[in-house]
């Protein structure tokens, strides 16, 4: 997985269910602008069930 940093931002690329909880373990908030609306109602289940599951449990969500 790639990414990109700078100062309090980071933003990764590659295979979004790869992505584990050890990438999120310093995160304090997830910002999800139109990935959902992309993808299929299955599909949708699935990205939420995987973030909640890799996301630390005082993180912020916003969608």
């Amino acid at each position: 997985m790639c990414g990109f940093f700078f100062k309090n931002i980071d933003i990764y690329c590659g295979n979004y269910f790869n992505l584990d909880a050890n990438v999120l373990n310093h995160v304090s908030v997830v910002y999800d602008r139109t990935f959902l609306i992309a993808l299929s109602l299955i599909l949708r289940a699935k990205y939420a069930f995987h973030l909640y599951a890799i996301m630390p449990i005082d993180c912020g969500r916003y969608y």
